[in-house]
């Protein structure tokens, strides 16, 4: 007879508080991924490079502080970031209902930047404090499937606000709905590790997420072309809108880290993140090349489905290329990484896309994701105190 062998629990009270909390603020930041560019577009005539622009206004509160804010959740905990980055996020979102002009909006976006960043980086640290080591791929595909069901709800939700309504009444219902899960964090208890010593020094904490950061800034790269003109492209070929598109979507990431919450622990970082990689680069080929609603849908199904594996991946290899007494600054460097691929995606692909139009950018896209398998082949996995993978061996 076998005897099970008990495993450490994963699904606690403070992981489903910080799930609902991180729910909350990822599902108002998703009503503005349709209505926004719309927004600016249509109200404020932004153009291509004005919508790029927009997208990528939060990313230098975002670059500049996420590695401090690591550096203090390290040396102070995590709660207070927890906490204030939603509101923070949510107020600024409310106000851009003030907005008269594309750069007073770009400027309340930008300092909208700084709650993301926090609102991104504290619970992810949180989770992996959380996370037993031979869990942890399990547990990061688990937490981040409040990415994808805020994303699920929230653009649809946005566009039938917008329907019904006006565009205030959106900023207004999507920042009540931040402020409300940066409440609902006060009852997150503090997760930093309380035997591990506070970080001493000046110099650059979290060294090991650098090399997966240098691969999400390619991946994100494509990320945000979709991200910020598929709602633009969806409308030339004639469809009412995107929120449906990025619905579906969402329920394609949903699905894979659901129902293959396991699969990240089984694969390793490395043979996952490759995966990954081709998933979502063939993804933007079909974009770029099949100008038609289903090849749309088709597509960025075939993106996220990419990205659903990647993510937990390059978290694992963070963690595991992390020293514990380091581990949120190295998540605060990640998440910074990821608005450093936002800026300079929408900016870039932006002016392609004023200039040769959205399929062309698709495929740039494509082609840099493409690129990003090479840093990942030749990373090191395993350096620091978490556990990467028992599967890791490389393909």
């Amino acid at each position: 007879m076998t005897r099970r062998v008990d495993r450490p629990a994963l699904v606690t009270r403070p992981f489903v508080l910080v799930w609902i909390s991180a729910l909350c603020s990822v599902t108002a930041s998703g009503m503005l991924i349709p209505t926004l560019p719309v927004f600016a577009d249509g109200q404020l005539e932004a153009g291509k490079v004005g919508v790029g622009l927009l997208v990528a206004a939060t990313t230098p509160a975002a670059i500049l502080l996420q590695p401090f804010l690591g550096r203090y959740a390290d040396r102070r905990g995590r709660r207070l970031i927890l906490v204030a980055g939603p509101i923070v996020f949510g107020v600024c979102i409310s106000a851009f209902s003030l907005a008269e002009s594309l750069g007073l909006l770009i400027a309340i976006r930008a300092l909208a930047g700084i709650g993301e960043g926090a609102m991104y980086l504290a619970p992810a640290t949180v989770v992996n404090d959380l996370a037993p080591d031979e869990r942890r791929g399990e547990a990061v595909s688990l937490f981040s499937l409040y990415v994808w069901t805020g994303m699920a709800v929230g653009p649809p939700l946005g566009e039938l606000i917008l329907r019904d309504t006006h565009f205030d009444t959106v900023f207004l219902t999507a920042g009540a709905l931040s402020v409300a899960g940066g409440l609902l964090a006060r009852f997150v208890p503090e997760t930093r590790p309380a035997a591990v010593p506070a970080p001493a020094g000046r110099g650059l904490r979290g060294r090991g997420a650098l090399a997966p950061a240098v691969v999400q800034v390619m991946e994100i790269m494509g990320w945000i072309g979709l991200i910020a003109f598929v709602p633009l492209y969806a409308r030339e070929l004639g469809m009412e809108g995107a929120g449906l598109v990025f619905a579906v979507n969402a329920i394609v990431v949903l699905s894979i880290r659901g129902l293959g919450r396991k699969l990240p622990d089984r694969l390793g970082p490395r043979r996952g993140g490759t995966l990954g990689l081709v998933g979502c680069a063939a993804g933007l080929v079909v974009v770029a090349l099949w100008r038609d609603p289903a090849g749309l849908y088709a597509g960025t199904a075939l993106f996220f489905a990419g990205h659903s594996l990647l993510y937990p991946a390059l978290m694992m290899l963070v963690i595991g290329r992390t020293a514990d007494e380091e581990r949120s600054s190295a998540v605060g460097l990640f998440t910074a990484s990821a608005s450093f691929g936002v800026a300079v995606g929408a900016i870039s692909l932006g002016a392609i896309a004023a200039v040769v139009g959205y399929q062309w950018t698709f495929a740039v896209g494509a082609a840099i994701v493409a690129a990003a398998l090479i840093p990942l082949r030749r990373m090191r996995t395993g350096q620091g105190g978490g556990v990467v993978a028992a599967a890791e061996v490389p393909p």
